[in-house]
This record gives C-alpha cells, sequence and structure tokens, in this order.
C-alpha cells in the first residue's frame, strides 16, 4: 500500500511539472509575438508614417478580437428578444462587422510580415497566411499575450527600456 502511495505521489508530481514545464514553454512561444513587434517597431523607428501603420495594424488584430466578443455576448440575448426576418438582420449586420473586422486584421497582417520582411526582421505571422483560421487564432494569442505583459502605455507610446535593443534583430 505504501508502494501505491508512494507512486502515485511520483506520478502526481510528474505530471504538475511536465504541466509547469509546458506552461513556461507556451508562455515564452507566445512572448515572441510581442518580441517580434518590437523589432519591427525598431527597425521602422525613424519612419513615423511606417509606425503609425505597424500601430494601426496591430490594432486591428485587437479589434477583431472584440468584434468577436460583442457578436458572441449580443446573439444569445438577440435570439430571445427578437425573431423572424428582425432576428435575421441583427445577426447579419453583426456577422458582417465580425468579417469586416477579420479582412481588416488579415491585410493588418499580411502588412506587418511585409513591413517585417523589408526591413529584414522576423516576420510576426509565420503561420499560413492563406488560414482565415489561423489568422483568426493569431490574433486572439497576440491580443491575450498584448494583454498579459501590458505597461500602461499605448503601443504609439513605447517607452524606449521597452525596447528589445537599441537595434533589432536581422534575418
Amino acid at each position: 500500500m505504501f508502494f501505491l502511495h508512494m507512486l502515485t505521489a511520483c506520478f502526481l508530481e510528474f505530471f504538475q511539472n511536465l504541466h509547469i514545464i509546458a506552461d513556461k514553454t507556451k508562455r515564452t512561444v507566445k512572448k515572441l509575438i510581442k518580441e517580434k513587434f518590437l523589432n519591427l517597431v525598431n527597425a521602422c523607428k525613424n519612419d513615423s508614417e511606417m509606425l503609425e501603420i505597424i500601430e494601426s495594424d496591430m490594432k486591428a488584430l485587437g479589434e477583431y478580437v472584440y468584434a468577436v466578443h460583442m457578436m458572441e455576448t449580443s446573439i444569445p440575448i438577440i435570439h430571445i428578444n427578437y425573431e423572424g426576418e428582425e432576428l435575421r438582420d441583427r445577426v447579419e449586420k453583426l456577422d458582417r462587422n465580425r468579417r469586416d473586422h477579420h479582412d481588416r486584421a488579415i491585410m493588418g497582417v499580411k502588412r506587418l510580415n511585409r513591413f517585417a520582411e523589408m526591413e529584414g526582421v522576423e516576420k510576426i505571422f509565420t503561420g499560413n497566411i492563406e488560414n482565415r483560421y489561423a489568422i483568426a487564432d493569431f490574433c486572439r494569442d497576440a491580443t491575450v499575450e498584448i494583454f498579459n505583459d501590458r505597461t500602461g502605455h499605448s503601443l504609439s507610446t513605447i517607452r524606449s527600456e521597452q525596447m528589445l535593443d537599441d537595434e533589432p534583430e536581422r534575418d
């Protein structure tokens, strides 16, 4: 009985440690999104027009996530309060808004990657650029990472101590 108890305790500790390692690995991988973004910002720091576009494209990622949130939290209420054509119209309007934000986010991800290529830094998105679901997941991941690593400053007021390096990493 003692042996079984010890074996169970060992397995439990092993799986807890495995979970901790996996969690740290996941956070490290996700951290790369912001690092890649900061590298791109550093590479473009002398071009205010590019920085404005980069900021707008990064904001589009969160705006898409917000559009999904609004749709998913509104639809159950709409289904209770409306029926027939009015129900259909309201759901279609929410879906159109979500799709428009998704299209904008896709355009932004493509442009961010193009800018990164032009500047010789690592692309922000490394998945299949033609896969809408992969980009949707990327928008979610980027938004969560930036939220979790927030400093209380907007993307346009990044302090120098937040930057990764004085010089961006080049491929």
